[in-house]
């Protein structure tokens, strides 16, 4: 858990770096600069100011965990197949009113109907406008006990949101 923490650290600390002159977009992510948090990384468009979101990647440990790939499927299309991951649209429209990264913590059923645990941050990207673009998440599937230390290194950087599920 402590490495695995580590890449939402270090992905938090480098995503505050490209913010520094406002919302950076997603062509000031580089993915030779935060190669470690690559495989927990999920990059989500925002579809007219966050009815909807459409998944643009989603890195491999997610994908593992989750059960499958939403890469190239739209959230409520997801949440139609699985009302419990209904808790992400939420955290995703929270970000966008808050115009700035939120730490999550959440609960949902995985593809095969497996109890999951995710912590994680959501930040926003910018198009050229400065307009909120897409959302980029960092996240680590929580075993258990691992709560209380992720609550406690995330939080320093970012405000908590913790959804009860």
């Amino acid at each position: 858990m402590q490495s695995d923490l580590q890449k939402i650290v270090d992905f938090s600390e480098y995503w505050l770096s490209k913010a520094e002159g406002g919302l950076p977009a997603f062509k000031d992510l580089l993915p030779e600069e935060i190669f470690r948090a690559l495989p927990n990384l999920v990059v989500w468009q925002v579809i007219d100011d966050g009815a909807d979101f459409h998944c643009r990647l989603c890195g491999e440990d997610l994908n593992l965990n989750y059960g499958w790939n939403p890469t190239g499927k739209r959230l409520n299309d997801i949440i139609g197949e699985n009302p419990s991951v209904a808790v992400f649209a939420d955290n995703f429209r929270l970000c966008l009113a808050q115009q700035g990264p939120i730490i999550v913590i959440d609960s949902f059923t995985g593809h095969f109907g497996t109890a999951k645990r995710t912590v994680g941050i959501i930040a926003p990207l910018a198009d050229p406008t400065g307009r909120i673009a897409e959302l980029v998440c960092c996240s680590l599937y929580l075993a258990n006990g691992d709560r209380e230390e992720a609550v406690r290194r995330l939080s320093t950087l970012f405000p908590r949101i913790d959804t009860k599920n």
